[in-house]
């Protein structure tokens, strides 16, 4: 089954092309297959997995619910389980998308987003990313981050006028 992309703003359900106008790159891999997964991983580099178990009790629910940017590009593959990511779009609005086992998201440095359980209680995931990740969060007041960290979010703000690269690769939307 596809993911389920909830626009709150408008609510009603928004399409994969709102995603890709974010950047965001959705793929649901086959149960029988992970080999897509294994390859991506190495064509893009990444030298860091983190495999997260999170239910409604777990510390660091918490600090993926606050808003934030990432200093690097993150895969999010889900094991097992369900969740939502909810991102920021042009207007400010957020856009949700509720992702359930094998489902994966390719989420652009410097685009500020959120992570939630659904009412299931439970995900399993495991992120992929470099070493030189880090999570920036959103100050709640509407300030600047910190300027060491105002490049990866003007560069995100930049390839959004340009159009998704990740568009450009055509891999936005492939079941593989």
């Amino acid at each position: 089954s596809k993911a389920q992309y909830h626009n709150r703003r408008e609510g009603g359900w928004a399409d994969q092309a709102a995603l890709e106008q974010l950047g965001v790159a959705y793929m649901k891999l086959r149960r029988d297959d992970l080999t897509a997964l294994k390859d991506l991983v190495a064509e893009r580099c990444y030298t860091e997995m983190e495999q997260q178990e999170l239910t409604g009790s777990s510390p660091a629910l918490a600090e993926l619910f606050q808003e934030h940017f990432n200093t690097a590009e993150v895969v999010v593959f889900v094991r097992d389980g369900s969740c939502y990511h909810d991102f920021r779009d042009a207007q400010g609005a957020y856009l949700r998308v509720h992702l359930s086992e094998h489902d994966l998201l390719i989420i652009p440095a410097g685009l500020l987003h959120r992570a939630a359980l659904d009412q299931s209680q439970h995900v399993s995931l495991i992120r992929f990313h470099t070493a030189h990740l880090k999570m920036v969060p959103k100050d709640p007041n509407n300030k600047m981050t910190p300027s060491e960290h105002q490049a990866v979010r003007a560069s995100y703000l930049a390839s959004r006028k340009r159009n998704s690269v990740l568009q450009d690769n055509n891999i936005i939307g492939q079941t593989v």
